[in-house]
């Protein structure tokens, strides 16, 4: 057990890296693609999918960026 746990910062560094480009990933492409994303919301029948495309844009941007700033620790 002792030789994992050297390496524990390291895997939890390289899941937080991919984790929070998953997540700025898809937020940068809903950015990009941001009228196709509105119009994809509003046919599931969303009653403001303009605000909901830029909420979801906003989580997905801001969560990478505090994932790799490491504000989500879990203690």
């Amino acid at each position: 057990m002792n030789s994992l746990e050297k390496h524990s910062d390291t895997a939890a560094l390289i899941g937080r890296l991919f984790f929070s480009s998953m997540l700025l990933l898809f937020g940068y492409g809903k950015l990009t693609g941001y009228a196709g994303t509105v119009s994809y919301m509003g046919s599931l029948g969303l009653p403001a999918p303009a605000l909901f495309t830029v909420l979801a844009i906003i989580i997905e941007i801001g969560a990478g960026l505090l994932v790799v700033r490491e504000e989500f620790k879990s203690y």
